[in-house]
């Protein structure tokens, strides 16, 4: 083989490393699986069912534990100081002195509960006058943090 050859050969050797190597590997795709309901009508908890593939022991339920407005308490220093107080005095937000009684007013029909779990799933939904639609959603909450801070918001007086 001459050196000609040798050197057009490593030559595309090397570019076919190069290319494998820039190549975008393939990514795993999400499957929608149709057997998980996202928002239980009932007020129960959503509940998702394997749809294939090996299945494991069934564990036992547990009854839904009863909101903990300490722990709801715990997840407000957490995430709400920065824009609201307990008081009655506005920082950002609104001051949350009495939100449990303003809340079951605040929309015909609809608990205080309701109105407050929305109010923090979804913040655009209900803008309280004189301020801009600015709280942030907190996707990071879980179901247990958001009904333990609705039973915070509503001890505060």
């Amino acid at each position: 083989m001459s050196k000609r050859s040798f050197g057009l050969f490593g030559l595309m050797l090397m570019g076919m490393f190069v290319l494998a190597a820039c190549a975008d590997p393939a990514q795993p795709t999400a499957t929608p699986n149709s057997s998980i309901n996202p928002t239980a009508a009932s007020g129960q908890l959503a509940t998702a069912t394997p749809s294939s593939g090996a299945t494991s022991a069934p564990q036992p339920t547990q009854a839904p534990s009863e909101p903990d407005a300490g722990a709801g308490q715990a997840t407000f220093a957490t995430n709400c100081t920065a824009c609201h107080n307990t008081s009655d005095q506005t920082l950002v937000g609104p001051g949350l002195a009495g939100v449990g009684d303003r809340a079951a007013n605040r929309v015909p029909g609809q608990s205080a509960d309701d109105y407050l779990r929305t109010s923090i799933k979804s913040p655009g939904d209900f803008i309280v006058d004189g301020f801009g639609p600015i709280m942030p959603q907190f996707g990071t909450l879980s179901e247990s943090d958001i009904e333990n801070l609705v039973a915070y918001l509503k001890t505060l007086q």
